[in-house]
């Protein structure tokens, strides 16, 4: 019988990192939107669906398991609508 893993809380510490390193990326995004001439939020959105998209095959992929806990606090941040 297979044995189940335990789901791992997310702690504050992993949710505070994540919310610091979007506002750190959200600050380089709109120089970069400046020199290239493109409207902030185009690149915003742009840089966040990527993060979403990358961060997901990361946790989802059975290639590798070596991002798992990097990526999970992103995956798995707890918001609800």
């Amino acid at each position: 019988m297979a044995s189940l893993a335990k789901p791992q809380l997310i702690s504050v510490a992993n949710i505070t990192f994540v919310m610091a390193g979007f506002l750190v990326l959200a600050s380089v995004v709109q120089p970069a939107a400046e020199r290239l001439n493109l409207p902030y939020t185009v690149l915003l959105a742009v840089v966040g669906v990527a993060i979403g998209g990358i961060s997901s095959f990361l946790l989802y992929t059975p290639l590798t398991d070596v991002f798992d806990d990097i990526v999970r606090p992103v995956v798995d941040l707890p918001f609800n609508a």
